[in-house]
């Protein structure tokens, strides 16, 4: 286990010098907009404190002198930021404040309970794009896994040349495109379900009429976004459970007269289970940042559509944050896929001990 906890440890510093990088990166390329926009803000604060004084040129004697003052209060408020400095020297500080989670104040975006604070808002979006992606990752993959694994048991059969023309058919079409499609027919023609959103307006105040109000504004895009990628899911692990099928210990496990399920599911499922947690943990980070043209086209008002509204309002405060974040949780997520292999594939542990 000495060998497992140095891999993992190499493993942790080299995530935190990715999320080092990316934050970096990632200040650098907004810093300016963000210094052009604080500098813009200053200069209306001052020209406004200063006028709102009176008088036609706000207390001074003519045109020239309210400038001059008005330059110099702008100069004072500037360097009193540190604005005045080069980017290169101000960005650590920007950094410390994005490590403690200190994203802010955003510019133009709100939460719903009027909070300016960056933080706030991503903590209320979070919640929401959980709840949808989810509920639709857990379906694709309780369905994916079972659909794929029953193909390969049962090589060129009917059932398994239909999964793979629905995995290739699921990977031939966009989710938002079919987002669009499920929305014009359940939501127009046959007005089954909401044209979108999260609850309907105004959402009910009772706790049960609104958990169903949520669950039915869910459903659209919930089998939307399952019908789309469990296809392609099914394909993957049919794909990977052939060739396990083949093993010499399956087919003694079979010749045994082992039960086909216990066959499947305690001995073929084992083997591919490392790529399918690389898949998962991924997804893990998918849920949490969002689909942002999914969540677009339904209207959700996640992390993604929080993408959207912040490059569209160019909200950089938003931006930043949200960046971070997710960069954040992709780290997470490849770090448990780390440890969930060391926990299902003794290899992993083996060849870690080996290396030393």
């Amino acid at each position: 286990m000495a060998g497992y906890g140095r891999y993992l440890t190499i493993r942790l510093i080299n995530s935190l010098i990715v999320i080092f990088f990316v934050s970096l990166f990632t200040l650098a390329l907004f810093g300016p907009f963000v210094d052009q926009q604080l500098k813009q803000e200053i200069r209306q604060s001052v020209r406004q404190q200063i006028l709102s004084a009176g008088g036609k040129f706000g207390g001074y004697q003519n045109k020239t002198e309210l400038e001059k003052v008005i330059n110099q209060r702008i100069e004072q408020r500037i360097k009193a930021l540190g604005l005045d400095k080069p980017w290169y020297i101000r960005i650590w500080g920007d950094l410390y404040r994005l490590f403690t989670f200190n994203f802010g104040m955003a510019w133009v975006l709100r939460s719903d309970s009027g909070s300016q604070y960056v933080a706030d808002i991503i903590i209320e979006r979070i919640p929401r794009t959980v709840i949808l992606f989810a509920l639709a990752t857990l379906l694709n993959y309780v369905f994916g896994i079972y659909l794929g694994i029953k193909a390969a048991s049962k090589p060129n059969s009917l059932f398994d040349r239909t999964t793979v023309m629905g995995g290739l058919l699921g990977w031939s079409f966009a989710t938002w495109w079919v987002g669009m499609v499920m929305i014009y027919v359940f939501a127009y023609i046959f007005p089954i379900f909401p044209l979108g959103g999260m609850t309907s307006v105004p959402p009910p105040h009772d706790p049960f009429k609104y958990t169903l109000d949520v669950l039915w504004h869910l459903t659209l895009p919930t089998i939307t976004m399952v019908l789309v990628a469990v296809g392609g899911m099914a394909y993957s692990y049919r794909n990977l459970a052939i060739g396990v099928l083949t093993e010499d210990y399956i087919v003694t496990a079979r010749a045994k007269g082992l039960p086909e399920r216990d066959v499947l599911y305690k001995y073929a499922l084992k083997m591919i289970l490392p790529p399918i947690l690389t898949g998962a943990t991924l997804a893990i980070a998918g849920i949490f940042s969002g689909g942002l043209l999914t969540e677009i086209v339904f209207n959700w008002p996640g992390m993604g559509l929080l993408y959207w509204e912040a490059i569209n309002a160019l909200d950089i405060p938003v931006l930043i944050g949200d960046v971070y974040i997710t960069t954040i949780l992709l780290v997470l997520a490849n770090i448990t896929a780390d440890l969930l292999y060391g926990v299902v594939d003794p290899r992993v542990r083996l060849g870690a001990r080996v290396s030393q």
